[in-house]
């Protein structure tokens, strides 16, 4: 939910809550103000009566008034308005036979030197009916705010909202490899303002980190690399020896394998970090069918010397919009890891079609947690040569290109399946 519709629903609540309360607070009102007119209306008729007994006009005149005239045996305490008393009663109302309320008055008063009870009733509104105009009333005044509420807060927030959003579309196209930090406009709301000054700092921070991880990086791997490939050299000449005894011969190969170690090590580290900052962004159509067979070709040799029997099932033409280095490096690792991880002897099944890439190859059981598969430096106990970031540059490739990737351990084959998102 967007925050410009959340905000108006809040206000729309506690408008309705507002007029709920103002409902019965009108109601109040509206009662006790009918109810004083009514009584000062009684009042004044009772005056007129009097009025009229005094003149000694034929109560005929006063047969009109809803009332009742008793004469009084005593003398009483109270006369006049100070013997007024007001209540509420049911009189039965003449034409429609049936009980309405009213408001009552009863007062003392003295006629031709005696006391009589002069009692009027007047019909009032009803608090049934008092409600009813009161809800009707406000609940259309309430749609008709909560309307006018909902759509001028939409036609205002797009004039006041252009600066956020223009900021969001500027955040949107920020690329951290242009090394450019965002510049945005300014506006005459002072948040949008701070708002805008906190993310250009921060972008131009990003870019900054960014930039010296990089040159660390490119820096490290490339001086690493120089001087392991100074060591190998000499140690290659060492094994070309003949003044060397067995244990010597020993001691260079390992050196020489750790060595390998730490330079394969590195490429692997730097290849996942170039994938982490999308520095292989730029797609093309690629023929995965036909990688996969120029790969397969390659590693033919490699299959036969380990005595693995491979099944193929290719479909033709299968296209994939991704870096063709990248899907180079996801094929490779995948049919690599699939040979290293295999049994002298072994099988191997690739199958693909539009949708999806599966290999399958025999082997003994993980020796660790399927799900830590494709962590980096997790690797299975038998793997004592591998790197442990072949699956992990995998699912890396896979993150960054939308796909999924899978793996299932069943009867003795381990299956690895790369669904594609075109």
């Amino acid at each position: 939910m967007k925050l410009l519709l959340r905000t108006s629903f809040y206000y729309i609540i506690i408008t309705f809550i507002v007029f709920s309360i103002g409902s019965v607070i009108l109601y109040n009102i509206f009662l006790n103000e009918i109810t004083k007119e009514t009584d000062l209306y009684l009042v004044e008729r009772f005056h007129t009566i009097i009025n009229t007994l005094d003149s000694a006009n034929s109560p005929s005149v006063i047969g009109r008034y809803k009332l009742q005239l008793d004469t009084l045996n005593y003398v009483p305490d109270k006369v006049g308005r100070e013997s007024f008393v007001f209540s509420d009663t049911m009189v039965m109302h003449q034409y429609l036979r049936r009980l309405e309320n009213n408001r009552k008055m009863t007062g003392v008063v003295m006629v031709n030197e005696s006391y009589m009870r002069l009692t009027l009733y007047d019909v009032i509104v009803e608090g049934d009916d008092i409600m009813d105009g009161v809800f009707n009333g406000l609940w259309r005044l309430f749609l008709f705010l909560g309307s006018v509420m909902v759509v001028s807060s939409f036609l205002i927030s797009r004039s006041i909202f252009k600066p956020f959003n223009r900021t969001l579309q500027q955040i949107r196209g920020f690329n951290i490899k242009e090394l450019r930090p965002i510049r945005l406009e300014r506006s005459h709301t002072n948040e949008f303002n701070l708002m805008n000054e906190f993310i250009e700092q921060m972008t131009e921070k990003i870019n900054q980190d960014y930039r010296n991880l990089k040159e660390f990086s490119e820096n490290a791997s490339h001086e690493m690399q120089t001087p392991l490939s100074i060591a190998k050299g000499k140690l290659e000449l060492l094994l070309q020896s003949n003044d060397l005894d067995e244990k010597k011969m020993n001691m260079i190969e390992s050196a020489y394998k750790s060595i390998d170690h730490i330079s394969k090590l590195g490429s692997s580290l730097t290849l996942l970090s170039r994938i982490e900052n999308l520095e292989f962004s730029e797609r093309q159509s690629c023929t995965f069918s036909d990688m996969l067979r120029k790969a397969l070709e390659d590693f033919e040799e490699l299959y036969k010397m380990k005595k693995i029997q491979v099944e193929v099932d290719l479909a033709e033409h299968v296209v994939v919009q991704n870096n063709p280095d990248l899907l180079k490096i996801l094929i490779n690792n995948l049919l690599n890891n699939a040979l290293r991880h295999n049994c002298t002897g072994g099988r191997i099944r690739i199958n693909l079609d539009q949708s999806r890439f599966t290999i399958t190859n025999t082997g003994e059981p993980l020796q660790i947690a399927p799900e830590l598969l494709f962590e980096r430096f997790k690797k299975d106990r038998q793997s004592g040569s591998s790197l442990g970031l072949g699956l992990a540059i995998v699912k890396k490739i896979c993150d960054v290109s939308g796909y999924d990737i899978g793996y299932d351990f069943k009867n003795g084959w381990h299956t690895v399946d790369v669904k594609f998102k075109n």
